[in-house]
């Protein structure tokens, strides 16, 4: 039976009231004449502490901090804040009267069928955290700080520009998902959103690093020992890549008698996954996949090995190094190159040692060397 199809008044409806309650950008609707506010996001809220309806009737030039535009002429200012199509940052006040920084977008000339007036609109996002993150960079630049506190600013810089249009992409796609099982589109177009979405989770995963990272050198990763069974862990992470490089690809070897070994479970976790993942990534999907456990008499050894593209042997001694990717890798695998990084620093703060071995065309092998009982990290 064919649907009814939507009016241009349903539709428009729809749109905004979207707009109205999920929007984490503040967006508002100004009369192009005099730019007085006529509709606002409920995001007002949470950025500025005002209600939607405490906007109506102003225009953004009343919420910007007047020691922002103190030494420039009033009317040069609003040429700038209102040239079309042009993104401006802007020192907000909010009703608790703290500073905001915003990226604000003027886009002009909005029709509407049901009006003969036009209308503008301002897209606005919040852009505090970027903006003080960058004022710590310089001061610990201008400073000479160590270069480890410059880096992390950076990785939080980075991973907070990505999160905040990734939030928007995956609100989005859950609209869409929602609109798509209601009305039973064609599975091609399916096929598109769950692509989509393995995109949104990718590059969740790549942010997920970022911030690892920059919270291990930060000191900020909680370290939680407690006794692990380590072949039981390994056979749930194996478990958990189900079918995703073919049925039976990983091997599981246990060698000597087994140990009680003590150590963060999500650190391991990760290193476990991490390494089994790459080994799959960068080798065929035929080819098998070895994750060795052996109890040796003085530590735990964990070997991760494929029979993949290899690891040129001048680069060995860079892998660990965050961002850093092997040319071959680049030429081949999608990926950012920190997650070895974290892992290399979860293997320091269980007082372990990591390293590779490797042949080009052949394979490679990840070795991880880790005592049985660490109680208290070590400094990476």
């Amino acid at each position: 039976m064919k649907k009814k199809p939507y009016s241009s008044d349903q539709l428009e409806d729809v749109f905004f009231n979207i707009l109205k309650l999920h929007a984490t950008d503040l967006i508002c609707l100004h009369r192009q004449d005099d730019r007085t506010i006529v509709f606002a996001s409920d995001s007002s809220f949470e950025m500025l502490g005002y209600k939607p309806e405490e906007l109506l009737g102003n225009e953004v030039f009343f919420y910007i901090a007047e020691e922002f535009h103190a030494d420039m002429a009033e009317e040069l200012f609003r040429k700038m804040l209102y040239r079309p199509n042009t993104e401006i940052r802007l020192m907000l006040k909010s009703k608790s009267n703290e500073v905001v920084w915003v990226s604000s977008k003027w886009i002009e000339n909005i029709e509407f069928p049901a009006s003969e007036e036009k209308f503008a609109v301002s897209v606005n996002s919040n852009v505090t955290e970027s903006v003080l993150l960058m004022e710590d960079l310089i001061r610990a630049w201008s400073k000479e700080k160590e270069v480890n506190e410059l880096r992390s600013s950076l990785f939080a810089i980075a991973s907070h520009e990505i999160k905040t249009p990734l939030a928007v992409i995956q609100m989005q796609t859950d609209i869409l998902k929602k609109w798509a099982a209601q009305d039973k589109l064609d599975k091609k177009y399916l096929n598109v959103l769950d692509k989509f979405q393995n995109q949104v989770n990718r590059l969740d995963e790549i942010i997920g690093d970022i911030v690892r990272f920059r919270q291990i050198n930060n000191g900020q990763e909680p370290f939680n020992t407690v006794q692990l069974n380590i072949v039981g862990l390994s056979k749930d992470v194996i478990e958990g890549f189900g079918d995703a490089y073919g049925k039976n690809r990983i091997a599981l070897v246990i060698k000597g008698e087994e140990r009680s070994f003590t150590g963060d479970r999500k650190m391991v976790q990760y290193m476990l996954s991490s390494l089994l993942d790459n080994a799959g990534k960068y080798s065929a999907k035929k080819d098998p996949v070895c994750l060795e456990i052996e109890y040796l008499s003085d530590e735990l050894q964990i070997k991760v090995s494929d029979l993949g593209i290899g690891i040129p042997p001048h680069e060995l001694k860079r892998i660990f190094e965050p961002f850093y990717r092997s040319e071959n890798a680049v030429m081949n695998v999608e990926g950012t190159g920190v997650a070895l990084a974290v892992i290399q620093e979860f293997v320091l703060l269980h007082k372990g040692k990591i390293f590779a071995t490797s042949e080009l065309g052949k394979g490679t092998t990840f070795h991880v060397n880790l005592p049985y009982y660490s109680d208290k990290p070590s400094t990476p």
